[in-house]
């Protein structure tokens, strides 16, 4: 009953005191006292994830992990209807697209939702973020959301917040090659003895990388020294290989992978006017640490070659 007053009310307890005079004569003294009731600070507590988050792994995140988990909130106050706060959620980085019927947060790792109506935060775990991928099989983060309710009496006691926390696990993630600007369209030779230039050339830049770090992963020389690339020199830094059209060199410690194109291949001479062809070559990649599992990815960098008038 006292934790049911509100800021402003008024109550009375009143207790009956029996007296007696010296003669002998009884009567009943009321004491009252008058209360006057103030606002108590709504609560708002989080329950237990529903699901510990996991990363997902492998070649293009294809291994599944846990993407989805949810905390219930549960708010209440002894004077009052506490709702949640609208004005500081969207103030502090929450949004709604519905009128107020839930909002949204964008964290590190994913995106929370709270619901209004069940008082529910779920969560997505967004893998294809750059920090998600980052994630190390080792490492433990977490993404934190908080959640303000207000009781509307307008006191310094209105309000109370509670952090949506969850707990989110690194999976490994195959290494990648990463590349720069697409290569540009090579052009062949024409005119007598190919007199007329064409565009001979064309390089892309490529780095290899696991969970985003670029020391991680490195060239995987021996498959490509077993696929058909020959080293260019003898320190090791160069490799090539041979197409159908003309060859590429990689330098393994730039990345830098460059297309030349062999105007007096007769597959080049071959080509006619308009006609449009490509080469294909297969790279691979390694985890550097991981030297009895060393998971690899495999990356086609095309060159199209286009003929004109010879």
């Amino acid at each position: 009953a006292t934790e049911a007053l509100t800021a402003g009310s008024t109550a009375t307890d009143s207790f009956a005191v029996p007296v007696v005079d010296g003669a002998g004569l009884s009567g009943t003294a009321t004491a009252v006292f008058a209360i006057q009731g103030s606002n108590d600070k709504p609560t708002l507590v989080a329950a237990a994830a529903t699901a510990a988050l996991v990363e997902a792994s492998g070649a293009n995140n294809a291994t599944a992990g846990t993407a989805s988990s949810s905390i219930t909130l549960t708010k209440a106050d002894v004077d009052g209807t506490p709702s949640y706060d609208a004005s500081w959620l969207t103030s502090n980085g929450w949004s709604t697209s519905n009128a107020g019927s839930s909002y949204s947060k964008s964290g590190t790792y994913g995106t929370a939702t709270l619901t209004v109506a069940t008082g529910v935060v779920s969560y997505a775990l967004d893998n294809s973020r750059a920090a998600t991928e980052a994630l190390k099989p080792t490492d433990s983060v977490s993404d934190s959301f908080i959640v303000r309710i207000n009781d509307g009496s307008g006191t310094a006691s209105a309000t109370a917040q509670v952090a949506a926390v969850f707990s989110i696990t690194g999976a490994d993630d195959l290494p990648t090659i990463l590349a720069g600007s697409a290569p540009v369209t090579l052009i062949e030779a024409g005119g007598v003895a190919n007199a007329t230039a064409g565009l001979a050339s064309c390089s892309v830049t490529l780095t290899p990388s696991d969970e985003a770090d670029a020391t991680a992963a490195e060239f995987d020389l021996d498959w490509m020294s077993s696929n058909g690339w020959s080293a260019a020199d003898d320190r090791g830094e160069t490799y090539q290989k041979a197409g159908v059209y003309g060859s590429v060199l990689l330098d393994v410690t730039t990345g830098a992978l460059t297309y030349r194109l062999d105007d007096t291949d007769a597959d080049t001479e071959a080509l006619k006017a308009g006609q449009s062809v490509s080469e294909s070559f297969v790279m691979r990649v390694r985890e550097v640490a991981d030297t009895t599992d060393r998971k690899s990815t495999r990356l086609n960098s095309s060159h199209t070659v286009i003929s004109y008038a010879v």
